[in-house]
C-alpha cells in the first residue's frame, strides 16, 4: 500500500473522472438512464464547484453514459466554468422573470426529454421533482459513492485533521479559568 499524505490540493481531473465513473456505474446498476443532482455538496463532489443555493437552482444531470450536464443561472456561468473540474456540458437559464421557454424548469425538461428512467436525490426540492416528467426514482447514489473514500479524500481528511489539531492546541494554550469563550 501507498502512504497517504495530507494534502490541501484541489482534486485532479482524474479524481473527478473516477468519481463520475463510480456514480455512472451505480446509475446503470439501478437501471436508470440519468440522475438529477441538486445537493450543493454532491455537485461539489462531482465538479469541484461550490455554491450556496438560494432561489436559483444549480442542477447537475448525470447520464448513465457520457458527459454530465450542468444547468445553472446565466449570471453564474463564468463562475461555474472557471471553478468546475472535469468534462461536462454547460446549459444556462435566465432568471425570473425569464422569457417563456427559458426558465430552469424549461431547460431541465429539454435536457431530460431523451431519458425515461430518471433517478433523483432524496433531498431534491419538490419544485425540481415536479419539473421532471414521469415517476423519478428516489435514490441517494452520490451519497453512497461518497461513503467510500479515495486516497485523495483520505489525504484531505488528514490535512483537515492537522489543521483542527493545531487550532485545538492553540485554544488549549489560551484557555484560562474565568476567561470567556469569545476570548
Amino acid at each position: 500500500t501507498m502512504e497517504i499524505r495530507p494534502t490541501a490540493a484541489h482534486p485532479s481531473k482524474q479524481e473527478i473522472v473516477n468519481r463520475i465513473e463510480k456514480v455512472q456505474a451505480q446509475i446503470s446498476a439501478q437501471r436508470l438512464d440519468a440522475y438529477v443532482c441538486h445537493d450543493p455538496d454532491n455537485i461539489f463532489y462531482l465538479t469541484n464547484f461550490a455554491n450556496f443555493v438560494h432561489e436559483r437552482p444549480f442542477i447537475l444531470i448525470i447520464p448513465a453514459n457520457g458527459a454530465m450536464i450542468f444547468l445553472m443561472p446565466k449570471l453564474e456561468e463564468p463562475h461555474v466554468r472557471m471553478r468546475s473540474v472535469g468534462q461536462m456540458e454547460f446549459v444556462h437559464y435566465f432568471e425570473f422573470p425569464a422569457p417563456a421557454g427559458e426558465t430552469w424548469s424549461d431547460r431541465l425538461q429539454e435536457i431530460l426529454a431523451g431519458y425515461s428512467n430518471i433517478g433523483i436525490e432524496s433531498q431534491c426540492p419538490i419544485t425540481v421533482v415536479n419539473a421532471i416528467h414521469g415517476d423519478p426514482k428516489i435514490t441517494d447514489i452520490i451519497d453512497d459513492v461518497r461513503a467510500i473514500k479515495s486516497d485523495y479524500e483520505i489525504g484531505r481528511i488528514a490535512h483537515a485533521s492537522q489543521l483542527m489539531s493545531a487550532g485545538h492546541k492553540i485554544m488549549l494554550q489560551e484557555a484560562r479559568p474565568g476567561r470567556m469563550i469569545i476570548d
